[in-house]
């Protein structure tokens, strides 16, 4: 199962002269159980009314850092391109994205690892007769890895896959965040999760659903009860990826007002250009 995202493929850049230069744009969020697609256009003047900011003659390909293997992509429509191949965990990959008239972009990338996280849950019984749900997330490796974050959430899972109706619930806090677990909206956005930094799994993370949230997700999915019908799902997304996440909604307020500049717009990975090539990895716990 793919995860959704959604990106803004044109930035709006606020001058007061006449000499701006376009920027490439370049998003890509790969993950291992989807072929790859990177998303190509152009930064422009708040003075330029040209709406199709696509770039449709790039070359594009990305470098298996790893295995030195290179995949070559595809242009499809509307500046995005395409390739056969799915990105592997673990493995580090080097984008290129060559435009005659707008230069080079490049980036570093990887799909965060997830195997060294053991995932449990159990249902319990509060005192009314009412149930909750205890999760608990430990980490098998002996070293920390700082590039990589983590956040799950309750899936309806039926007949054996998980169902494309998500409702999210119990998704972990940031260890600043006092703010009590409980559902949010029914979406599959990463910008809409919470994650952990993989530093906090030196031991277990124990999290808690509470019984009124439970009661919830079944009574919105319709279900009879969780344990048949549904699931933990991980999700782990890089250092990049999460940076950029952070200050996404900081992004569209700047666009927004169109006061500053593309390049101090948010946390890019993107060199010379702007945006994010990013991975991240789902795994579907049953309990």
């Amino acid at each position: 199962m793919g995860l959704v995202s959604v990106w803004s493929c044109q930035t709006v850049v606020d001058y007061d002269d006449d000499d701006f230069v376009p920027q490439l744009v370049v998003h890509s969020f790969f993950a291992p159980d989807s072929t790859w697609e990177v998303h190509i256009s152009q930064t422009k003047s708040i003075f330029d009314s040209n709406t199709d900011l696509g770039i449709y003659d790039a070359k594009v390909s990305v470098v298996d850092v790893t295995t030195q293997q290179n995949f070559d992509f595809y242009h499809t429509e509307d500046g995005v391109y395409k390739t056969t191949h799915n990105p592997l965990p673990s493995h580090v990959y080097h984008l290129l994205v060559q435009d005659q008239r707008l230069g080079i972009a490049q980036a570093i990338g990887s799909v965060p690892r997830v195997d060294h996280i053991s995932v449990s849950a159990s249902l319990n019984n509060n005192m009314n007769g009412d149930e909750y749900l205890n999760i608990s997330l430990t980490s098998d490796s002996g070293q920390s890895e700082s590039d990589t974050y983590f956040a799950w959430q309750l899936i309806e899972y039926r007949g054996g896959k998980p169902n494309p109706k998500d409702m999210e619930s119990g998704v972990v806090q940031l260890p600043e965040e006092t703010t009590p677990f409980g559902i949010t909206t029914t979406t599959r956005n990463l910008e809409n999760l919470n994650f952990l930094p993989s530093q906090d799994f030196d031991k277990s993370v124990i999290d808690s659903i509470p019984s009124d949230i439970v009661q919830e997700v079944l009574e919105d999915l319709e279900l009879e009860n969780l344990s048949n019908n549904a699931a933990i799902k991980l999700v782990a997304i890089s250092k990049d990826l999460y940076d950029y996440y952070e200050t996404l909604d900081v992004t569209q307020s700047s666009i927004q007002s169109s006061s500053i500049q593309s390049n101090q717009l948010y946390d890019s990975n993107i060199i010379n250009g702007t945006g994010i090539f990013g991975g991240y990895k789902e795994t579907i716990i049953r309990f």
